[in-house]
């Protein structure tokens, strides 16, 4: 297959992408002749080669926005006494978290093409500390849902920036690894947004708190600006944004991204749609006292936060990653039956399922890996947010679903779409892997036709 770029061989070894179907092999140095389709070049802006800093920050950066999109059922009693309204007045300040989120996804990927993920992330610090100041200071209701709809559109650019940032600055057979380890520093936010939080708030007003955040947002912005110079950029350049139109185009072409935001919708769906609404009441309803409720969801969380570069440290080593998420979507599959199921299982019973179902729901990061494998380095932006839409997709569907099979109480019944989702997600990450396969003997015909 010829190169999709004006290049030679010889330039290939020196970091041109050799595209073959579902797949893209990708020879790496520092600093690295990007090229696009058509041999245009595109913007890169080479550091030191040193991008660990950049990405620790990102990982900080991804961390504060999963506080503030999961810190919305601790904050609603406190917030709701101060303003002087009914907790349930209040919904519209969690809704629009998630609205705005979801809305920004695929914008946020093409931005992150254009300007590049740290240039991005700056932006997306600056209004989520903006937001964080103004929701502090609010004293009226459209006020609080106004800085919260602020917080999420600077909260919505931080994972698709670390995902993009790790996919130019890292070897592909360590991408895997790198993405999960930064999930794993971002879920220590969603962590600290349940018990540690309400304890928090025992010592703290919500406003010195939410002031807090604010600032440290921009002390990040200052210091993603400052480690610029460590860190290869990748970017189209407003130069090349009229290739947006056909970006979009080659990203939605792909059936592969197709795919993933499948299996997002059906793992990290699922396992979202539980945590934001079924987990504490399902809990409860089986008679675990709600103090030990409590800390099983949070230690759940942890159980995630760990699970994620476990998972990416054994895709890298094995060379599998569709292989992999499938054992995770097994796992889950696994998990999601026992608490499907009308089993009498005792409070300890269902903490050991619930850590593993936040073990196994952790492998769904292994989908933007393989992703970034599965199209150009200059559209993994673009690809990687509109996958990403699966998540708050599955996760809006599934809850829709529960509710109306609930029928007004919170029984195993409640579950089922949830493992329906993750049945779902296990048949189509099967489907990657002969795809997989074939695509790498193809890039390696091709790769050995050329010398």
């Amino acid at each position: 297959m010829p190169l999709n770029c004006a290049a030679s061989i010889d330039d290939v070894s020196r970091g041109y992408a050799l595209q073959v179907p579902f797949a893209r092999i990708q020879y790496r140095s520092s600093p690295a002749p990007w090229c696009v389709p058509g041999g245009a070049p595109l913007v890169v802006s080479s550091g030191s080669g040193n991008s660990a800093p950049t990405a620790v920050q990102l990982g900080a950066c991804y961390a504060v926005a999963l506080f503030h999109r999961t810190s919305g059922a601790v904050l609603i009693v406190p917030v709701a006494a101060s303003l002087g309204v009914a907790p349930h007045e209040l919904g519209a300040v969690a809704i629009v978290f998630f609205w705005v989120y979801a809305a920004l996804q695929l914008p946020s990927g093409v931005l992150a093409d254009v300007m590049g993920s740290r240039r991005l992330a700056i932006a997306g610090c600056v209004a989520t500390g903006a937001g964080a100041l103004a929701f502090g200071l609010a004293g009226e209701v459209w006020l609080a849902v106004a800085a919260r709809a602020l917080i999420a559109a600077g909260s919505a650019v931080m994972f698709v920036s670390m995902v993009r940032h790790t996919t130019a600055n890292w070897p592909a057979e360590q991408v895997a690894t790198v993405i999960g380890r930064s999930i794993f520093v971002g879920n220590l936010g969603t962590i600290a947004s349940s018990a540690p939080l309400a304890l928090a708030l025992v010592f703290v007003d919500w406003r010195t708190l939410s002031l807090v955040l604010g600032a440290t947002s921009f002390a990040f912005a200052i210091g993603l600006w400052s480690s610029g110079s460590r860190a290869n950029e990748v970017r189209i350049g407003r130069a090349r944004v009229r290739m947006l139109v056909p970006q979009i185009r080659d990203v939605l072409g792909n059936r592969s991204n197709h795919y993933g935001l499948v299996i997002l919708a059906g793992l990290a769906g699922s396992y979202w749609a539980f945590v934001g609404l079924w987990a504490l009441p399902l809990l409860l309803a089986k008679d675990v006292p709600a103090r030990t409720a409590v800390w099983s969801v949070s230690i759940m969380m942890a159980c995630y936060a760990v699970g994620a570069p476990i998972f990416g440290w054994i895709a890298d080593r094995l060379k599998r990653h569709a292989m992999t998420l499938s054992m995770a979507c097994a796992g889950a599959v696994i998990c999601w039956a026992v608490l499907a199921s009308r089993l009498t299982l005792t409070p300890g019973t269902l903490a050991v399922v619930l850590f593993a179902l936040g073990f196994f729901s952790s492998g769904f990061h292994l989908v933007f890996a393989m992703v970034t494998e599965r199209n150009p380095v200059e559209h993994a932006g673009t690809a990687t947010s509109y996958i990403n839409i699966g998540t708050f997709l599955g996760a809006a569907v599934i809850q829709t679903i529960g509710v109306a099979m609930s029928n007004g109480q919170v029984t195993p019944a409640c579950v089922m779409p949830m493992a329906i989702g993750s049945v779902v997600a296990l048949a189509v990450s099967a489907t990657l892997w002969p795809r997989r396969t074939r695509a790498l003997a193809t890039a390696a015909r091709a790769l050995s036709a050329t010398r």
